[in-house]
């Protein structure tokens, strides 16, 4: 970890010692009572999720989204029951998780696509939930793998990898996600999905080579539910400058 990144890592603990600190001085000095401050963190210690849940979105971080989401959800969750806030029974308040997700999708998925991952292995292994990202696949014999994403954006860059076998196969679970594939231009995709509201798009300037060619085949297998998948050229792959890139491990 960096130094600038450990240092907003200890940002909202620093923040949360200093808040503390300067409310038990100010009862120390009878500004205000102690009982009232004991008080005041017996019934809103959840916004300490809240805050924690804000802060860890806000770095646009997205391999820890779906904590950060869920700390945030918690604690909201929490304080309206400390306040009395939510009439009748919890259990019918689950849509809020749908709405919560929708608006995550529409307002801070798109941002958080400049995480970018490198992977150097023959065969891809990618899952992803909640997230988005760029994957670039740099493979010296290509045989395909594995692609699982669920309410994600995927971006995965086949261009620099050469073909390890006449056909490869890609395992593909789609679940209301967007993928984009992009392939070298002397490979033919074949997809062999099964789709429920679903839809596979080919947007190649040349299209796929003929069938009975010699052209490396990607066998696309799986199944896809309210997604879509669209197949573009290596060409145009667009790199991200280099403030914009947040690598994984």
């Amino acid at each position: 970890m960096s130094e600038k990144s450990a240092d907003r890592s200890r940002f909202p603990f620093s923040v949360i010692l200093i808040v503390i600190g300067a409310l038990l001085l100010f009862g120390n000095f009878e500004i205000f009572r102690l009982g009232w401050l004991l008080e005041m963190l017996t019934l809103y210690w959840p916004s300490i999720f809240i805050i924690s849940g804000i802060v860890r979105i806000r770095t646009r971080n997205t391999r820890k989204f779906s904590g950060a989401l869920q700390d945030l959800m918690i604690g909201v969750v929490l304080q309206m029951l400390l306040l009395g806030a939510l009439p009748g029974d919890l259990s019918q308040y689950w849509p809020v998780a749908l709405i919560v997700i929708g608006l995550w999708l529409v307002f801070i998925q798109p941002r958080n696509t400049s995480v970018e991952r490198l992977i150097e292995d023959d065969r891809m292994q990618v899952s992803h939930l909640l997230r988005g990202s760029r994957i670039i696949v740099h493979a010296p014999a290509f045989e395909g793998g594995s692609l699982s994403a669920t309410m994600s954006l995927v971006q995965c860059g086949l261009q620099q990898c050469k073909a390890g076998a006449r056909f490869m196969h890609l395992d593909c679970a789609l679940r209301m996600s967007s993928a984009v594939l992009y392939v070298p231009e002397s490979w033919r995709v074949t997809p062999e999905l099964r789709k429920s509201s679903a839809s596979v798009t080919d947007n190649r300037a040349l299209g796929n080579p003929p069938e009975n060619g010699n052209a490396p085949e990607l066998v696309l297998e799986g199944s896809m539910s309210f997604a879509s998948l669209e197949i573009r050229d290596g060409e145009d792959w667009v790199e991200l400058e280099e403030g914009e890139k947040d690598e994984e491990d």
